[in-house]
């Protein structure tokens, strides 16, 4: 049998990929991962994901998916995340970017490849080993 999601529980699964993006951000302000003011800036950015998934604009959230994706590339970028809450952060983004496009009809979902398919930071000139997986090389998703 082929299995559908329900309008009910793509709405719950969007709802969980919300809390665990927020619990990213909240986790990695607690442990001084990154500072509050780009903590702030970051919730401020979900809560711009969220306004675009209610107002039913994939479009608009596929635009604001890839802002937040760059906004966290410039932030580590610049040696103002960790890699650890990078990593966290863009795995979360990354989920509800795949539960926006499943809640979608097949026409509307948001285009292929606005997840960044690498949670792998950039990092600054210097980060050395342990930048991550597939911090070199990456083709993409796989």
């Amino acid at each position: 049998p082929t299995l559908t999601a329900s309008p009910t529980s793509a709405a719950l699964t969007i709802d969980a990929s919300v809390s665990r993006l927020r619990g990213a951000v909240d986790r990695a302000v607690a442990n001084g991962w990154v500072n509050e003011g780009d903590g702030n800036d970051l919730e401020h950015r979900v809560d711009d994901l969220v306004s675009s998934v209610d107002d039913g604009n994939p479009q608009d959230y596929a635009n604001k998916s890839q802002d937040f994706a760059q906004h966290l590339d410039d932030l580590s970028q610049q040696g103002h995340i960790t890699s650890t809450a990078y990593q966290q952060i863009s795995t979360a983004l990354n989920g509800l970017d795949r539960a926006v496009d499943a809640s979608q009809p097949a026409a509307a979902t948001t285009q292929p490849g606005a997840a960044h398919p690498n949670p792998a930071p950039p990092g600054p000139a210097g980060a050395g080993p342990g930048a991550g997986p597939g911090a070199a090389g990456s083709a993409g998703p796989g």
